[in-house]
């Protein structure tokens, strides 16, 4: 068997993305709502009134931060705005968890958004973090994509935010951030940017490793490859199937050319004992001249030779 890397053809695709942080409330969303929600809190009716430039001032922040969490917390339907007055009051869910002394449980309200590039791999349409190389590696056999394979773009809400998530992750390891130090980012929405949007096209190459042998019994070239950190299973098992229908689709093209050429010894597979009794059969028959020894009580009847 012989090992080969393959170059496989990627192309980088824009994302915009909605991220929420924290699965609660941040301490700085839970003063502003305290403020607002005072009189709740000591057993009276009315809500607090403020103005925004007011509450700024009360709570020592910059106007400009007081604005950005009021806008959050408006999204998550926390608060409503009096346009005519120029104020802010709470919810009325607000104020009753308030009441109950449990604002520390809403769910958090800061919202990001933002544009991310992931990538999509053009033999198997998986969707990934961007990975790779800007151009082939020398000695690494360029995968020919078919016509057939080219990648919809269609995917789930939930792969585009596994996608995302991973991305997230390499970036704080890239940055060396502790996650504990960090807080936890969650996609709430994310679709991928209309193509007459996109900038033009970026394309990666990213290597896989795959092992290339001869079947003897097939008469054919198997393929196998070990565990690839950014291919998962399925995708890896889906790759090698496809590079199989390369050699079969274009068995004369270079890259069919540079496979078969790593295959360059008898495929190592246990044959079954059928298998293995006729090859030893036919090998006793080569050897001796004669016709094909016979295989007796698991002893092998050699001309001129008694079996026991």
């Amino acid at each position: 068997m012989g090992n080969l890397t393959v170059s496989v053809p990627c192309l980088v695709v824009p994302v915009r993305v909605t991220l929420g942080y924290g699965r609660f409330v941040s301490p700085i969303e839970q003063i502003v709502l305290r403020k607002l929600t005072l009189h709740e809190a000591d057993g009276l009716d009315e809500p607090a009134v403020y103005g925004a430039a007011e509450l700024a001032s009360s709570l020592g922040l910059g106007q400009r931060l007081t604005l950005d969490i009021i806008s959050d917390l408006w999204h998550k339907n926390y608060i409503t705005l009096d346009l005519t007055r120029g104020v802010v009051r709470p919810a009325d869910h607000v104020r009753r968890r308030a009441a109950q002394g449990t604002l520390h449980e809403l769910e958090g309200a800061e919202v990001h958004s933002a544009e991310y590039p992931l990538m999509v791999d053009s033999l198997t349409g998986t969707l990934m973090p961007v990975n790779g190389n800007t151009r082939p590696q020398e000695g690494h056999p360029v995968v020919p994509v078919l016509d057939q394979w080219a990648a919809d773009e269609t995917f789930t809400q939930a792969e585009l935010a596994d996608a995302v998530h991973e991305h997230l992750r390499q970036e704080r390891r890239q940055e060396r951030r502790p996650y504990t130090q960090a807080r936890e980012q969650r996609v709430l929405t994310a679709q991928m940017v209309p193509a007459a949007l996109r900038p033009p096209p970026q394309h990666r190459w990213l290597p896989l490793s795959i092992t290339v042998g001869w079947d003897n019994d097939a008469e054919k070239i198997r393929l196998f490859s070990d565990h690839h950190p950014t291919f998962p299973t399925e995708s890896r098992v889906r790759a090698l199937s496809r590079i199989a229908e390369l050699l079969e689709v274009l068995p004369d093209s270079t890259f069919a050319t540079q496979v078969r050429r790593a295959a360059n010894s008898q495929f190592i597979e246990a044959p079954s004992l059928g298998t293995a009794l006729e090859r030893l059969e036919q090998a006793a028959a080569d050897v001796s001249g004669s016709p094909r020894a016979r295989i007796r009580r698991g002893t092998m009847n050699w001309p001129g030779r008694v079996a026991r």
